[in-house]
């Protein structure tokens, strides 16, 4: 379904149809604005349906290295919810001609709960195989740090860091806690894990890159034609 500028009352229109349909609806949009005003005013007509804006990256042609962290959670949020939640999916034009990582990059690779056995070694293990940095202290998405049995990550999934609490290889707790203050928000019983970021700078994929655009020969870097066909695009 596709939004037209010359609906009267277009958020009306897409919500009688929604409430209509026995599945989900997404609605394309003509810009990242008109998606967040129809997605306002359907969330001010009726906040009991599931509304998600699938928000445009939001970064310079070619950058493909930048995108807010803010919109990867999103994204990460909104591919995992379930398929069997009704719900409207509001995005732009613009976003359907986007190139995307494969689909597995976004979805759950691992759920944890509490009891479940798993030692932090193995944890630390699988955070730092989905492309997590370890940190003294973690400030934002993709990072985690170790203190004792108790292990901090901030899974892109969640609006807050995670703080895993591991005792005999079994999980004892797992809490939401805040960034600034290290306060716990809230208790959960469950956690998924997905990987890292978007783009995974592990062995594979540097060596998939230095294949394709760059080889050194004799000590000399040369490019191939498509690293100079991408470094012409930015050439003004």
């Amino acid at each position: 379904m596709v939004k037209n500028k010359y609906y009267l009352n277009y958020s009306y229109s897409a919500l009688e149809l929604f409430k209509s349909l026995d599945n989900s609806l997404c609605i394309i949009t003509k810009n990242n604005e008109d998606s967040k005003l129809l997605s306002n005013e359907l969330k001010l007509l009726d906040n009991n349906i599931s509304i998600n804006h699938f928000n445009e990256n939001d970064i310079l042609p070619f950058d493909h290295f930048s995108i807010p962290k803010k919109i990867i959670k999103d994204r990460f949020k909104i591919i995992n919810e379930r398929n069997d939640n009704k719900r409207i999916l509001i995005t732009s034009i613009k976003n359907i001609f986007e190139l995307y990582a494969p689909v597995n990059v976004y979805k759950s690779l691992k759920n944890y709960e509490l009891g479940s056995k798993v030692s932090i070694n193995e944890l630390i293990e699988t955070v730092t195989s989905l492309n997590y940095s370890k940190k003294n202290n973690i400030e934002k998405i993709n990072e985690y740090s170790i203190r004792g049995g108790i292990i901090d990550i901030y899974i892109p999934l969640y609006k807050n860091p995670l703080r895993i609490e591991i005792f005999d290889d079994m999980i004892e707790s797992i809490r939401l806690f805040d960034v600034e203050t290290q306060l716990s928000i809230k208790n959960i019983k469950k956690f998924s894990l997905t990987s890292g970021d978007i783009i995974c700078l592990n062995e594979e994929t540097i060596k998939l890159f230095t294949d394709k655009l760059v080889k050194v020969k004799d000590n000399n870097i040369i490019f191939s034609d498509k690293a100079i066909e991408i470094l012409n695009d930015f050439r003004v």
